[in-house]
């Protein structure tokens, strides 16, 4: 953590009280957002046995990737995230998944499946681009990885499940179709988890420190939109006293005292929020335990020359229009500080979509998988083998060694060497099946880990009241390249 992250971690000494919480909420919440997607996807079975004419398994990844697209680029373009807020897109998202699984249930057919895929990717779009928004508020990429780790962690367990149910199934009632159960199985369990991701949302919402840095972003837009001419603005102090009172979406928030927190004191706060809709009140007590003390003494030792220099954030505006505030801030500008992660998302998911799971479950059988386990193949085996690789990679990049260890440039070198497992896949290279799946694991492991750590790192590099926006961007890279790479698989191979 460098010191002007830990310069903002001091601003908000509820943060250092509330991470443990607020990673495994951002952990399970995108879990669930992909856990419907990886039930989908897990299904290849049921699909091969049900629609054996329909190729569900290309053009399901190509509808939900364009959906995943389109839609997000539709909501950049007419801003969404300030219309909406989060809670209106995130709680409706949830609610999406539910309606999807039963349908999907009671209705068996070739163009509706492909049709959930498609409403799955505007739902992922509708949830997850604010969910990686969110998380990208706080100074530390720590939530950030969260977030990715969930979309592993839904495949990972997907799969699994998947393979227990249908073991099970066939060992209880061997007569029953055990692919139609266990996909009725898994659309059940997506409901259950969509209540319970609603619910935990809207508590997680409710705290301090995400009320405090949703409103430190709106109120260092607001300071830059309503600047005259040449005027200079002290956004530390601006931020403090916007906070203190701030309308958002649905309500308004009232810090009833100014004081901050101290060691030896504790201040009770009262908070009506309607961060973006359906966020109701609630009364927080801050109190600052010795644990709490010794962090923020090592976060002041940290920041010692830094705090002795300037405290306070000042930014000079010399004879700037208010266009030309706004035009800084703006989405072209974040790109050009974003080119080398956002390049590295998409490419990374190009190519993994480009080589899984359509060309690896169409390649010739061999050994055991060509006699009498070819139903096994492709799930749970293939699925299995990428899914369980991009879970350990995502896993990885958590660790700070493995951060120091992968730079920006660094991770732009892989992603453009994994570009040699198009032709390797595409050509049918490998004849073996045990190696082909060990070679989609190492697919799955280099985009979890390549992506987790440019996904982390670049919203980082703005400034904070830019991060929500460059998570967006970096969110767009993201779906660009799975609807690319799944477009190009289905039409070339």
């Amino acid at each position: 953590m460098d010191a002007h992250h830990a310069q903002e971690l001091l601003e908000c000494p509820a943060l250092l009280k509330e991470k443990r919480r607020l990673y495994w909420s951002f952990f399970f919440l995108n879990l669930v957002v992909l856990w419907a997607y990886q039930s989908l996807m897990s299904a290849q079975n049921y699909y091969a046995a049900i629609f054996p004419t329909a190729r569900i398994d290309f053009y399901g990844t190509v509808a939900a990737g364009t959906a995943m697209l389109v839609f997000h680029i539709v909501g950049v373009a007419l801003k969404f995230d300030r219309r909406f807020g989060f809670s209106n897109r995130i709680v409706p998202a949830y609610v999406g998944y539910i309606i999807m699984s039963v349908v999907v249930i009671f209705v068996r057919d070739a163009t509706v499946m492909i049709g959930a895929f498609a409403f799955v990717g505007f739902l992922n779009t509708l949830s997850e681009s604010p969910i990686y928004g969110l998380a990208g508020l706080f100074p530390i990429p720590a939530f950030t990885q969260a977030v990715n780790a969930g979309n592993g962690t839904a495949g990972f367990l997907a799969v699994t499940i998947d393979a227990i149910i249908r073991v099970i199934v066939a060992k209880v009632s061997p007569d029953s179709n055990e692919l139609l159960l266990a996909f009725h199985i898994f659309m059940g369990i997506n409901i259950t988890l969509s209540v319970l991701a609603i619910l935990l949302y809207l508590w997680m919402i409710r705290r301090e420190s995400v009320v405090y840095y949703i409103n430190k972003t709106t109120a260092h837009l607001h300071a830059l939109s309503t600047t005259p001419t040449g005027a200079v603005v002290d956004l530390a102090e601006d931020s403090h006293e916007y906070t203190n009172r701030l309308s958002l979406v649905g309500g308004s928030i009232d810090i009833e005292s100014d004081q901050q927190p101290s060691s030896r004191a504790t201040t009770t706060t009262t908070t009506t929020a309607g961060v973006g809709g359906g966020v109701g009140s609630s009364a927080e007590y801050v109190s600052m335990d010795s644990s709490l003390r010794e962090d923020k003494d090592e976060l002041k030792n940290l920041l010692e020359e830094e705090l002795a220099e300037e405290r306070e954030h000042r930014i000079v505006l010399r004879g700037e229009s208010e266009a030309e505030i706004k035009k800084s801030r703006g989405l072209r500008s974040i790109l050009r500080q974003l080119l080398v992660p956002v390049f590295v998302q998409f490419f990374c998911l190009f190519v993994s979509l480009v080589v899984w799971p359509g060309l690896p479950c169409s390649s010739p059988k061999s050994g055991w998988f060509a006699d009498g386990g070819e139903a096994w193949f492709c799930s749970p085996f293939i699925i299995a083998a990428f899914n369980y690789g991009d879970v350990i990679g995502r896993g990885l990049a958590s660790y700070e060694w493995v951060l120091n260890a992968l730079s920006l440039q660094r991770c732009l070198w892989f992603s453009l060497i994994r570009a040699a497992f198009i032709p390797i896949i595409a050509l049918k290279v490998i004849t073996s099946s045990p190696l082909l799946i060990v070679v989609v694991l190492v697919i799955g492991f280099t985009n979890g880990i390549v992506c987790t750590v440019t996904m982390m790192k670049g919203p980082l590099l703005v400034e904070p009241q830019d991060r929500e926006r460059a998570a967006y961007i970096m969110v767009a890279a993201l779906y660009a390249g799975i609807a690319g790479g799944s477009i190009l698989a289905a039409a070339a191979f």
